[in-house]
């Protein structure tokens, strides 16, 4: 199972919602949600006071390896692109 975390984060009095998805980013616990959302906040907002308020945790199913072609690509006008 994959972990979906909601970091909340209050940023010079604003509330900031950072949505992240182990599917995309190897999370290993909720710690290193937390570290990786006040990281991205303290890089975003340089200068202003970023404080930790809340986190949520949800399991979801993981992502599936190999999808494949989902589409045939196009070409402009229509033409199928064909290699």
């Amino acid at each position: 199972m994959a972990m979906y975390y909601e970091v909340e984060l209050q940023v010079a009095g604003r509330d900031v919602l950072y949505r992240l998805d182990t599917n995309v980013i190897p999370l290993k616990d909720w710690k290193h949600a937390v570290d990786f959302a006040m990281t991205v906040g303290q890089l975003g907002y340089d200068s202003e006071d970023v404080q930790f308020t809340s986190i949520k945790e949800y399991k979801i199913i993981n992502e599936p390896k190999k999808l494949g072609y989902i589409f045939q690509p196009q070409m402009p006008y229509g033409e199928e692109y064909i290699q």
